[in-house]
């Protein structure tokens, strides 16, 4: 028991989630089409795989195929539960065609859906600064 609780106090805390944080932490940022998504037994924690279509990269290095597969959460990474009544519905998945900016993680993104933006300009452009902020090394 002893051990247990020395674990826990040891335990280094998770950064606050920030889009700042995302991009320092993220070693590949691109911009990709979502395509559409297949469905195990899906949670608050996971199940759903999206399949995005690679249109630029923003950081890092992205597959060569320019496809995308990844693991999807609904949750930022702060909740330990699901919220009660939970339940999925394919209208939480993005719109077929829409344009998003994906903090990845492989393999999935960073801290779940709050690695994923709207491809808006003004975020391209947010990300991009935060990019070109980083120390040499990182971007």
């Amino acid at each position: 028991m002893l051990l247990a609780l020395c674990s826990v106090a040891l335990a280094k805390p998770m950064p606050d989630v920030s889009l700042e944080e995302g991009v320092k932490v993220s070693p590949v940022i691109v911009v990709a089409k979502y395509r559409s998504f297949r469905a195990g037994k899906v949670d608050y924690f996971g199940g759903a795989k999206a399949t995005y279509q690679l249109t630029s990269v923003l950081k890092g290095e992205a597959p060569s195929n320019g496809l995308l597969a990844l693991n999807y959460a609904f949750h930022d990474g702060s909740a330990c539960l699901e919220p009660q009544g939970w339940t999925f519905s394919a209208g939480m998945m993005p719109k077929v065609g829409s344009q998003w900016i994906l903090l990845l993680q492989l393999p999935g993104t960073y801290r779940g859906d709050f690695g994923r933006l709207p491809a808006t300009e003004a975020n391209i452009k947010k990300v991009k600064a935060l990019i070109g902020n980083q120390p040499a090394g990182k971007k």
